[in-house]
């Protein structure tokens, strides 16, 4: 296997709230290959026209290193959907990024797609990692996935409101430096 540069990683975003379009918009500045996803009930709303728009990023984006990165990420050569078979299909990456109340409802659709190789971040993880495992041992303990939690978003993010209505911007406070994250592959799949 050839060692794949990050900006070349295909990306899937699911879950198209403040903290999943940040991600969604930060990953297609970065250079990536990006698909965001929805389910279908909110779906209308979260998704509707970002194919057209684009996401864009603003705010004073504070961290330890003041780094910053701002604009408007265009998905025009990408996938906005809610598909979830689409969006999933061939990303090297899925990160679930809904709050743990959603975080059944998406790992139940999502077990029975994932391929061999996946890497899956759960943001935030509220124990949606130990979740998800059960899930993949109660119905798919074949598939061969790296799962991994983080503590908190990456960002301090909301979606820019005018009139009480949701807007295709979203306005970063900080980038959070000091994650803690942990990615693991399921026993049976760990080279000893």
């Amino acid at each position: 296997m050839t060692k794949q540069h990050l900006a070349d990683y295909t990306i899937a975003v699911l879950g198209a709230g403040a903290v999943g379009r940040s991600v969604a918009a930060d990953c297609k500045l970065a250079g990536n290959q990006v698909r965001l996803f929805d389910i279908p009930e909110f779906a209308g709303e979260s998704l509707k026209d970002l194919d057209k728009t684009g996401i864009e990023i603003q705010g004073f984006e504070l961290g330890k290193y003041n780094f910053k990165r701002n604009g408007i990420a265009k998905f025009d050569l990408d996938l906005v959907s809610d598909d979830l078979v689409e969006v999933v299909a061939g990303a090297q990456i899925i990160l679930v990024a809904v709050p743990s109340v959603g975080h059944q409802t998406f790992f139940e659709r999502l077990v029975p797609l994932l391929e061999d190789g996946q890497i899956i971040h759960i943001i935030p993880d509220n124990f949606g990692s130990l979740r998800l495992r059960k899930v993949l041992r109660e119905t798919r303990p074949d598939v061969d996935v790296i799962v991994g939690g983080w503590s908190s978003a990456p960002y301090g993010t909301r979606i820019v409101k005018e009139a009480g209505i949701d807007t295709k911007r979203v306005f970063l406070r900080y980038r959070a430096v000091p994650l803690r994250g942990r990615l693991c592959r399921p026993p049976s799949r760990r080279p000893f």
